[in-house]
């Protein structure tokens, strides 16, 4: 039978999603974990709806593999979180069709890029309303050895801005490699005044080959990914519960960090700072 589980996790500490030989990943740490409990052999591999890069997050990744009958009681997120670390949790899990699979049955998938800072939304609309349909990203992706099928279909963009930080979130059928990060950064840029829609409209046209730098991974958090099936997925009120603490504990930290930071900061700055 094959079972599937949403997934998250904080991947500040983790080389991406996909494994790699001698780094951490997520898909490495998951698959030593089932393979702990005699779920998979070490032939045997787990399958993803997205490849997150190094320091992506995570809230609701897809993960789906096949497990015999005799340990099926095995697959629950409770008791698969048990042998993860604090920063990988399984929250929600269901029974999915022997032939699914995550990553080609996936219709859409949503993105949010923090930015940390406050963005013109008014600036930057009509280069959101642009993005939406079916483009070449070209110059919004990584360049590499092969030469891949650029064109996607981005389904909606949905901008905030707060006071001390904006997201930008993007719904799209898939995406190529960094190019949320890459589209975020031209709006910012558009934002900021160093750019205008002209220059949006070129690159996205594909008329100028100027490729967009991307934003800092640590920004990015994988959502959510739909399906045309519906999957009915259980949740695991302990284990999203658990998690919950463990996130609490981290923003208390980096909380402390920052305020210890800010005074650094202020001291340096004041008048009569060294």
């Amino acid at each position: 039978m094959q079972v599937a589980f949403k997934l998250s996790y904080i991947g500040k500490n983790y080389f991406g999603m996909q494994k790699q030989n001698d780094k951490p990943t997520i898909q490495g740490e998951v698959e030593k974990a089932l393979r702990k409990f005699g779920i998979l052999d070490e032939t045997d591999s787990i399958r993803y709806g997205g490849r997150t890069d190094r320091g992506v997050d995570a809230i609701g990744q897809v993960v789906s593999f096949n497990v015999d009958d005799e340990k099926a009681y095995l697959c629950r997120p409770s008791i698969l979180n048990s042998k993860l670390d604090a920063d990988i949790c399984f929250w929600a899990y269901s029974t999915v069709d022997s032939l699914f699979n995550p990553r080609r049955d996936a219709i859409q998938r949503h993105y949010r890029q923090i930015i940390p800072k406050s963005i013109d939304v008014s600036a930057i609309n009509d280069a959101v309303e642009l993005l939406i349909g079916t483009h070449d990203f070209t110059n919004f992706t990584r360049k590499d050895r092969y030469k891949k099928n650029n064109v996607r279909r981005i389904d909606d963009v949905k901008i905030r801005s707060f006071d001390y930080y904006s997201t930008i979130d993007i719904f799209a059928d898939s995406f190529t490699w960094n190019m949320v990060r890459r589209i975020s950064n031209a709006l910012l840029m558009i934002s900021d005044g160093f750019r205008d829609l002209r220059w949006f409209k070129e690159i996205l046209n594909n008329k100028k080959n100027e490729g967009v730098p991307p934003l800092s991974s640590y920004g990015l958090i994988l959502m959510d990914i739909k399906y045309d099936k519906e999957i009915k997925f259980d949740e695991d009120d302990y284990s999203k519960k658990r998690f919950l603490n463990h996130l609490n504990m981290q923003y208390t930290y980096h909380l402390r960090r920052l305020s210890v930071i800010s005074e650094i900061n202020s001291y340096f700055n004041a008048e009569g700072g060294i």
